[in-house]
């Protein structure tokens, strides 16, 4: 049944496949796109139920740590400020890696903790709840 097959490990092994199949297929637009992408973000979708159901797996724990925790409140942050420093063409010492990694996250808490958490609580406030 369906839920046996995702109690089982074999969902983890196709997100690998995935990668693989969109990097050989991207490069032909016609099937790439309709193709590669597609297998891409369903057996990412299969990893995510994979681990939602199975906390205690390797990929589950890894998820539940608090460094990937922390990722996941911050990744709105780190996306709407990366764009300052990764660009094509470095311009300056920090558009380049290492420097714009940690300039990326050190900013991106900084506007979680200064903007984000109080702007939610304010949110809360107004409404109620």
């Amino acid at each position: 049944s369906y839920r046996r097959v995702m109690e089982s490990s074999w969902p983890v092994l196709l997100v690998p496949v995935a990668f693989v199949i969109n990097w050989y297929i991207v490069g032909r637009p016609h099937t790439g796109y309709l193709f590669g992408i597609s297998a891409l973000n369903f057996t990412i979708a299969l990893f995510i139920e994979y681990c939602i159901r199975n906390p205690a797996s390797l990929a589950g724990t890894f998820l539940n740590s608090r460094v990937a925790v922390a990722g996941g409140l911050l990744s709105y942050s780190m996306y709407l400020w990366q764009q300052l420093f990764f660009v094509h063409h470095p311009a300056s010492v920090v558009q380049t890696i290492p420097v714009n990694v940690g300039l990326t996250v050190a900013i991106a808490a900084l506007s979680y903790v200064a903007l984000e958490r109080p702007l939610v609580a304010w949110r809360k406030q107004l409404s109620g709840t």
